[in-house]
């Protein structure tokens, strides 16, 4: 399985960092990363992916019988999220439209946000270091259609506006 490459089917990406890398978990790796979000009721869409991150796990010498592995996938009430990344030192992953059309880095910051119906191309890999598990390497992304922006939340928009006598109310 090692460097072999797959494509996702369509989902709605999440949480991208495309044009810019971001400081990622670990405060010394520094990435591209998204995820793409699935619903649960469309199993044909992502069990393939979760199969093969534990196919991988199962053969490769360094996750082989280890237990608590990390995956590259969350499973929520109605959907899973399906995580990829990139080291700052490969580039930005390659970006296109539904034709193959390469975006620039402006389209890419204007096109592909959290909503955005895309496909991504990834590598799986295993890793063994302070922690083990599975990793999908982001390799590309193909924007296929606009879709309903997944809001940030403004402040403003969520929270009532309280008095100073109010604040014990918070905690």
């Amino acid at each position: 399985m090692p460097n072999k490459k797959y494509a996702t089917k369509t989902g709605t990406l999440s949480f991208p960092h495309l044009s810019e890398p971001q400081e990622l978990s670990n405060p010394s790796y520094t990435g591209y990363s998204c995820s793409i979000v699935f619903l649960l009721d469309d199993i044909e869409k992502y069990q393939w992916i979760v199969d093969l991150c534990k196919d991988l796990a199962s053969q490769d010498s360094r996750t082989k019988g280890k237990t608590n592995l990390r995956m590259p996938y969350t499973t929520g009430e109605d959907s899973i999220t399906i995580k990829f990344k990139r080291k700052t030192e490969y580039g930005a992953p390659k970006c296109v439209d539904k034709s193959k059309t390469p975006l620039s880095s402006e389209e890419v910051s204007e096109r592909l946000y959290g909503g955005s119906q895309v496909r991504i191309a990834f590598s799986p890999y295993a890793y063994s270091n302070q922690s083990s598990g599975v990793g999908l390497a982001l390799e590309a992304v193909q924007l296929i259609g606009d879709g309903e922006r997944i809001a940030t939340s403004n402040p403003s928009d969520v929270f009532e506006t309280i008095g100073p006598d109010s604040i014990d109310e918070l905690f």
